[in-house]
């Protein structure tokens, strides 16, 4: 955390996505989540810092929706094509397919709890 020189504090941990940080002022950290993610921890306050959460605009559940129907609409092309597989068996793909996107839903929805519980736009 800057620019209170001296300390360091990890108040956001994910694996996936790095998000956009910005100070409102000197008291208030702005972390903007811009991709679906997992957080392991995501504090906030630390020290005399509070840290608010914010959703990106484009996470709305109809903008995940249509993302993920046009990535499943090419990849059932191209597995129809076979010119891509997800499987290496182009017999199972389909299958493959369609859990990965039933992943990817499950995914959303853990996030948006944690968005619900956490950000200051939560209701996305």
């Amino acid at each position: 955390m800057e620019p209170h020189a001296g300390s360091e504090t990890e108040v956001l941990l994910t694996w996936e996505f790095e998000p956009e940080v910005a100070w409102r002022d000197d008291q208030h950290l702005v972390i903007t989540i811009q991709e679906v993610s997992h957080f392991r921890m995501s504090l906030h306050q630390a020290e005399e810092i509070t840290i608010v959460y914010r959703v990106a605009d484009g996470l709305s559940e109809e903008n995940f929706r249509r993302h993920l129907e046009a990535y499943e609409r090419r990849w059932e092309v191209l597995i129809s094509e076979h010119r891509g597989t997800v499987t290496g068996d182009n017999a199972r793909d389909l299958e493959a397919l369609k859990s990965q996107i039933a992943r990817q839903w499950d995914d959303y929805h853990r996030f948006q709890d944690w968005a619900k519980a956490n950000a200051e736009n939560g209701g996305l």
